[in-house]
């Protein structure tokens, strides 16, 4: 059992994304195409109140792309919850090599900006905040339990870290940062 409860909780996103698009493909067929459209919106709500997840941009773009070509949406959507599943298991490694006092507390650059993850880093460094790749691929930083960036981190595990630099100097409104290898 607890075997399965893993894959499940590994696979959340492909599983909810392939029966979310049978459930609309149904109820389109059988005559119910405004029920067909909520289908989308309706999982992203249950997950809010169950988790509080909300969907990112690029979910939201590939809910409008549906209204264009619903097979397109489809795929493209099969393959981003497959992406989002491994980003999470990945997430939920790097949390696991921390501290639990700080894992709920450490986040994926891929949510921070709509930049690829090493830019949002950087992002994140210049902002005051750290962020640093995991030897797993996927670049993290850290908040406080306010969502305020925290400046002088050091994680366990890392293959590089993006921080302000010491003492802190702002130069045109910005953190000078560093990194740390």
């Amino acid at each position: 059992m607890e075997k399965t409860v893993r894959v499940l909780e590994d696979h959340k996103n492909l599983i909810q994304s392939a029966a979310g698009s049978i459930a609309s493909m149904g109820l389109d067929h059988a005559g119910k195409k405004i029920g067909g459209i909520l289908v989308t919106p309706a999982v992203w709500a249950l997950n809010h109140s169950a988790t509080g997840a909300q969907p990112d941009k690029t979910d939201v773009g590939i809910y409008a792309t549906g209204f264009l070509s619903a097979g397109a949406s489809v795929a493209v959507g099969l393959l981003k919850a497959h992406v989002d599943d491994d980003m999470n298991k990945k997430l939920t490694e790097v949390q696991k090599k921390e501290n639990s006092k700080w894992s709920p507390y450490i986040k994926n650059c891929y949510h921070f900006s709509s930049s690829a993850p090493a830019i949002s880093a950087q992002i994140i460094a210049s902002n005051g905040g750290t962020a640093w790749k995991h030897p797993n691929g996927l670049w993290v930083y850290i908040t406080d339990a306010r969502g305020r960036m925290v400046k002088d981190f050091k994680p366990n595990v890392y293959v590089v870290i993006y921080q302000p630099k010491e003492p802190l100097i702002r130069k045109n409104g910005k953190f000078v940062w560093g990194i740390t290898k």
